[in-house]
This record gives C-alpha cells, structure tokens and sequence, in this order.
C-alpha cells in the first residue's frame, strides 16, 4: 500500500510554498513528472495550461498535496534530475520549518 504524505511534508510544503512558487523550474520537471507516472496526463495538461510560471508552480504544488509517498519521492528524484536539488533539499531536509534562503 502506497501512504498519503505525513504532516511534515505538508507543513513543509505549506510554509515554503511562497519561496517554492519562484524558484521551481517547471518547465523541465512537468514533462519528466508526466513521463516517470508521478502526474497524469490531465494534471499535466492543466499545470501547462497556466499562463506564468508562478501560476504552474502554484498548480504543481496544489498536486503535490495529493501525492502519496512513493509519487513525492520520485518527484524529489525528478528534482535532482532537472539540476533542481536545492528545492529537493527544501522539500526532504526542512522538517516542516521555513527553509532560510
């Protein structure tokens, strides 16, 4: 069985989401999400629809509150794939703290 995330994901996500949203490279992480199964094609095709980066950051992390475990670890891996292992470390090390830039 796949597990929902924890609460420190989620608290995580919710306190560094304003950094998250710039510094995310979304158009190189999105196709590569779409292509390990982590998002679907719909997600994909909604997250691309978004007219600025920070409105596709904004619907990548609204998905990412739905991820389970194993789609969050791989969307960390994707991160580090796409030379975006800064917000990987934001992500894994922050322990529901706001990450200091």
């Amino acid at each position: 069985m796949d597990w929902p995330l924890g609460d420190d994901e989620m608290k995580t996500m919710k306190v560094n989401r304003p950094n998250l949203i710039e510094i995310i490279d979304i158009l190189s992480l999105c196709p590569l999400l779409l292509s390990e199964g982590v998002i679907s094609l719909r997600q994909h095709d909604f997250i691309s629809s978004k007219s600025s980066k920070s409105e596709k950051n904004e619907a990548l992390l609204e998905a990412m509150y739905r991820f389970s475990q194993r789609q969050f670890q791989l969307c960390l891996t994707g991160l580090h794939k796409t030379c975006q292992g800064h917000v990987a470390d934001i992500l894994s090390k922050s322990g529901g703290e706001l990450y200091n830039f």
